[in-house]
């Protein structure tokens, strides 16, 4: 409906604009700059012939034609329209000075304009003399859709086709900034799953691509709005911020193919320092630094292109599609102009957000995934642990244990046989998750075949088992068996020794399981009597606080004569880094 009422509006403007406007298109031009070339009877027939002023040799350059006024614009205001000529220029018309944009003196200064209107009050008789006066710098870069050449007629007239100017210039950029908005609320959706992820750093940089470059195309429409002046800092930030966006854009690349992280570092660091650099000095005025930013141009540019067939070498498809839509943004600039760039923009982020979106969704059921692993191994470790057969009438056993992540690789077990004995296994697997929760559940497992045996033969048994499964990595354990009559006998495979009575219990020493099959585990033999022992796994003494201190066995010691929950608990206000388990057991009166 929008689109439909402003094509209307332009063809009702144009009709009624038709009438009363000459359009200025024959002029005389010469370059240099001389006062005396606004005087309407100067001789201007050895200037050479041109068309309507427009870009072309830095410096001064005059334009000057004549006009005859029709008859029936006798009486009637007139005026003289002209679009804008960068970077500034004087409008002299027989003579005089009727307006212009810019300052020309004492220092050239240009200034976004938009379509202007001058006043003109002909005199009587004879052609009207109009001469222009234009300052043109260095590397000026031309804005063809906004130009037209000069047109004089009546007052009304010219300001409705300079309207209609304004009007079709800005539906040229409507479609720009309608992308631009797009391409900030691509940047807006990339951030916000960052702040859901915050591991994945890649979100941070599109998103960061996209509303920069949302930002860079609306930075080239507010200096024309605003009138600011050509060369400023203000009207630098468009190539800034476009520079800036490339730099953001190389490290979206470099977060998810960090095999070529040092060519993206290059080119993100080349393009940070440009885009800022350009806050010192106004991007047109760069001729010294012209190679410079050629060669980042390229380099940039090849960097993209490499890129891209790094990622198909690597069979990374989702990457190679993202990488070809940054390739693209190159070509849509040569093919489309600045509309085909901010289009090329907007289709590799959507690209990019299509592409994380299902990694994304991919990784999340992945996972839930293994989150249900992880439930369905602790379920089965508990399960393990927390047998009904733990319990013995003549002995009192508390337990405490607590995992480092959602499974262990810490495991204990108490076994009550049928002659008053108690069988008390403690140990600790390599690794940690849920692998190391399998294979402790694996050797819980076995215990239920070995209750009767010895503490040391025990050992020797689950060793041989471990070496046997050829899953790596090794177990420490310590098993101690507790007689009817409270005497205990204990074997140790490389696990922290218990304690009893406030004091370490030396156990024989023994490799831990896993290391050597038929290894053979020495046992020693404890006396009865009152002290309760402790078993514990070296997440007690291993626990380490903020000034990198650990918990240690000075402390352990100290404290073993307290309850299995009381001792995990201190370990874990100490500064918990690894499974803590703590097994006491202590002979019924």
């Amino acid at each position: 409906m929008i689109r439909r009422l402003t094509l209307l509006a332009l063809i009702a403007l144009g009709a009624l604009a038709q009438e009363g406007v000459l359009t200025l298109d024959r002029w005389k031009i010469h370059s240099g700059d001389d006062p005396r070339w606004a005087a309407p009877d100067f001789d201007d027939r050895g200037w050479a012939d041109s068309g309507p002023p427009s870009y072309g040799t830095p410096g001064f350059t005059w334009f000057r034609t004549s006009v005859a006024i029709p008859p029936e614009w006798s009486g009637r205001p007139l005026a003289l329209g002209i679009a804008q000529i960068l970077e500034a220029f004087e409008v002299y018309v027989d003579g005089e000075r009727v307006g212009g944009s810019g300052v020309l003196a004492p220092a050239p200064q240009g200034r976004f304009a938009k379509h202007l209107v001058f006043p003109v009050s002909p005199g009587v008789g004879g052609p009207l003399r109009i001469a222009i006066r234009r300052w043109l710098g260095r590397n000026a870069v031309s804005l063809e859709y906004n130009t037209h050449a000069p047109q004089l007629g009546l007052t009304e007239h010219i300001q409705t086709k300079e309207a209609l100017h304004d009007l079709q210039y800005g539906r040229r950029r409507l479609p720009i900034l309608a992308a631009s908005l797009l391409l900030m609320v691509v940047g807006l959706v990339a951030l916000l799953w960052f702040r859901e992820r915050p591991d994945h750093p890649e979100y941070l940089w599109l998103g960061l691509t996209m509303c920069v470059t949302g930002m860079g195309a609306f930075s080239g429409f507010l200096p024309g709005e605003l009138g600011l002046p050509v060369r400023s800092a203000a009207s630098s930030v468009f190539p800034g911020i476009s520079f800036m966006a490339v730099g953001f854009s190389a490290l979206f690349f470099r977060s998810i193919f960090p095999r070529a992280r040092w060519l993206l570092t290059a080119d993100a660091g080349l393009g940070f320092l440009l885009g800022l650099s350009l806050g010192s000095f106004h991007w047109m005025d760069i001729t010294p630094w012209g190679p410079a930013f050629l060669a980042y141009v390229y380099f940039s540019r090849g960097v993209r292109v490499v890129t891209a067939i790094l990622l198909a070498l690597k069979k990374d498809w989702s990457g190679m599609t993202m990488a070809a839509a940054w390739v693209f943004v190159i070509f849509a600039r040569r093919w489309f102009g600045e509309e085909g760039q901010t289009a090329g923009y907007l289709l590799f982020g959507l690209t990019c957000l299509a592409v994380l979106y299902f990694r994304f969704r991919e990784e999340r059921r992945e996972q839930l995934l293994r989150q249900r692993e992880l439930a369905a191994g602790q379920r089965v470790q508990q399960l393990l642990m927390e047998n009904a057969q733990n319990s013995s009438p003549a002995f009192h056993v508390e337990k405490a244990y607590l995992p480092a992540s959602e499974v262990g690789g810490d495991f204990y077990q108490t076994i009550a046989n049928e002659d008053g004995s108690l069988l008390v296994v403690v140990g600790d697997v390599s690794g940690k998750g849920l692998d190391a929760a399998m294979r402790g559940a694996t050797l819980l497992g076995a215990l239920r075949t070995l209750r009767t045996l010895s503490p040391g033969e025990v050992l020797r048994r689950l060793n041989d088992a471990v070496c046997d499964g050829r899953q790596g990595g090794f177990v420490t354990c310590c098993c101690a068996r507790f007689a009817a009559d409270g005497s205990v006998t204990i074997a140790n495979a490389g696990h922290p020794a218990p304690y009893a009575g406030g004091r370490e219990i030396a156990t024989e020493p023994g490799l831990p399981l896993g290391i050597t099959a038929g290894t053979e585990y020495g046992e020693i033999h404890v006396a009865a009597g009152p002290d309760a022992f402790t078993f514990i796994s070296d997440g007690v003494v291993e626990a380490e606080n903020a000034q990198r201190e650990l918990f240690g066995f000075e402390r352990t010691r100290e404290i073993s004569t307290k309850s299995a929950q009381e001792i995990a608990d201190a370990a874990k206000a100490w500064g918990q880094t690894d499974d803590i388990t703590v097994v006491t057991v202590r002979r019924n009166a």
